[in-house]
């Protein structure tokens, strides 16, 4: 069955990890690699908040994955595994009589949708994400016709970060040079970069211990409003987008 490109894999995985969220939908299940990725960092993440280096069942799995896939034949009993429940049908009419989750993702989908429908169904998406959607797509132009018979595979829009400005927050990245990695959400979270901001706990809060100080000396120097001034630009630079 079709996949997409593995160069985004441990962005997710970072982003569950930053996000630890306890739910999931996952739109356009495909092969089930969020399904992979969402198990990984959530179910072990609590054994080893647990202290319980061991295998855990799937009826002792802490977290909620469900997922909605157009094309039934995609669904093998490796999906089902991985999903809680797998919602036959289109998105948009599927989506929207859902329950609330943490984490929305959609991961090389949106393009296979006209945009007037796709940015319909970001709406819906947003009102039932509590932390934030999440949305892979092809950098530019990428032409595909259906794939295997399937005429869903045919790409019908293109998408870019300008796309979601509407939305109150929005972080991006453009990853080897080919596939966009956009998280929208309410507010603004600490995304882990793996390629720009990788290391362990400890290090992190030697960084976080660090920004303070450089925050001090600059608001001494530069007074708070260009120090605001100066934090807003950073932020633009990292990625982030939106209400400040």
């Amino acid at each position: 069955m079709p996949s997409s490109s593995n160069i985004t894999v441990p962005y997710v995985s970072a982003i569950i990890n930053s996000l630890s969220p306890t739910s999931a939908l996952d739109i356009g299940i495909g092969m089930g690699k969020f399904g992979f990725l969402f198990r990984e960092s959530c179910e072990w993440a609590t054994i080893m908040l647990e202290g319980k280096i061991t295998h855990v069942s799937k009826e002792h799995w802490h977290s909620r994955l469900d997922g909605i896939e157009v094309c039934s034949k995609y669904i093998t009993p490796l999906q089902e595994y991985l999903y809680d429940k797998i919602h036959i049908g289109y998105a948009q009419e599927v989506a929207a009589n859902l329950h609330d989750y943490d984490l929305i993702h959609m991961g090389d989908v949106i393009e296979h949708i006209e945009k007037s429908d796709a940015q319909k169904l970001l709406d819906i998406l947003f009102q039932k994400a509590r932390l934030g959607v999440l949305v892979i797509t092809p950098v530019g132009e990428y032409h595909q016709e259906g794939v295997e018979g399937n005429p869903y595979e045919e790409h019908q829009s293109v998408w870019s970060p300008a796309d979601f400005h509407r939305f109150p927050f929005v972080w991006s990245r453009k990853v080897g040079k080919s596939q966009w990695i956009i998280f929208i959400s309410r507010k603004r979270y600490w995304l882990s970069d793996p390629i720009r901001n990788g290391g362990t706990q400890v290090h992190h809060m030697k960084i976080n211990a660090r920004k303070q100080r450089i925050k001090n000396i600059c608001n001494l120097l530069v007074g708070e409003k260009g120090l605001n001034y100066m934090i807003r630009i950073k932020r633009y630079c990292e990625g982030w987008r939106g209400n400040r």
